[in-house]
């Protein structure tokens, strides 16, 4: 599975106003942060979110359960042999014919605050 960062000016978009990430195929907008006010959207192509530290929130109604216990399956396979690399390298691994790619940010003010959140999209 394809695994990039967002586009940063096209899909990730931060200036004085606040951030924005938009879907990359219909430029819906999934998040929007205006001084620390959180606003969440969808799209018909958005399948999931996922943070580390919050885990899965599923959109569009899919069969997402496989999925997911296949990502964390593999997630406390590598953690328990002490493999883990990074989310994104797990993601690639992953199949499901309701995904076709996942983009990421990573947030880092080190140190303050260092996190990571993907969205796993279907292309049409």
């Amino acid at each position: 599975m394809n695994v990039r960062e967002l586009v940063d000016g096209l899909e990730y978009i931060c200036d004085e106003s606040g951030e924005v990430i938009r879907c990359p195929i219909c430029n819906e907008i999934w998040v929007r942060d205006v001084e620390g006010d959180v606003e969440h959207g969808e799209c018909p192509h958005l399948r999931f979110m996922y943070s580390p530290d919050g885990g899965f929130d599923i959109f569009n109604n899919w069969s997402a359960k496989t999925f997911i216990n296949n990502f964390e399956t593999a997630l406390e396979i590598q953690v328990n042999d002490d493999s883990f690399e990074n989310y994104a390298t797990l993601f690639k691994a992953q199949s499901n014919a309701e995904i076709d790619e996942i983009v990421f940010h990573c947030w880092d003010d080190f140190p303050l605050v260092q996190w990571e959140i993907y969205w796993g999209f279907k292309n049409d």
